[in-house]
């Protein structure tokens, strides 16, 4: 690591730590206000010790592929030739097996949609038919929750009132 890189992540470590002192000093005297201040100073320091520390990986990952790169291309095809992949079997979920459940969920999965789009059919089929003969039967179920024609107080006699 490079003396600026370790300087820099010293500096940010030391910031950091500082402002959270002073944060929970700040919280243990109530001072909120100054503790969302070093909150803050804390969160400003973390962001580029985050990026340093990224960065010095990234490096360390640069390093090694650089290494890989400058072997000779033969000691990589010699040890692809020893260690061929393992041969592939397509359509393996199509074999026999006991234990294997893998054309299970989806035939489920398949099934469950079907039966969803057969709901749908007659919950569409029974919405139509239905609503015609509902409001029917509804309204004369409701009827006897309607207003009473004469009004609920009784008219007075016009020589009553006046």
């Amino acid at each position: 690591m490079s003396r600026r890189l370790v300087l820099a992540t010293t500096v940010c470590a030391v910031s950091a730590t500082a402002s959270a002192v002073y944060a929970i000093v700040y919280l243990y005297r109530w001072e909120f206000h100054r503790a969302l201040v070093a909150l803050g100073f804390l969160i400003a320091t973390e962001i580029p010790l985050a990026t340093l520390v990224l960065v010095a990986r990234m490096a360390r990952v640069e390093r090694k592929v650089d290494q890989l790169a400058s072997q000779p291309m033969n000691d990589i095809a010699e040890l692809l030739r020893e260690s061929p992949p393992p041969k592939r079997h397509n359509f393996a979920w199509l074999r026999r097996s006991g234990t294997d459940l893998q054309v299970f969920v989806p035939l489920l999965l398949g099934m469950g949609t079907l039966l969803s789009g057969v709901a749908w059919l007659i919950d569409q089929i029974a919405r139509r038919v239905g609503a015609s003969f509902g409001d029917r039967r509804l309204a004369r179920r409701l009827s006897v929750l309607s207003l009473p024609i004469d009004g609920f107080v009784p008219h007075r006699a016009q020589s009553e009132g006046e």
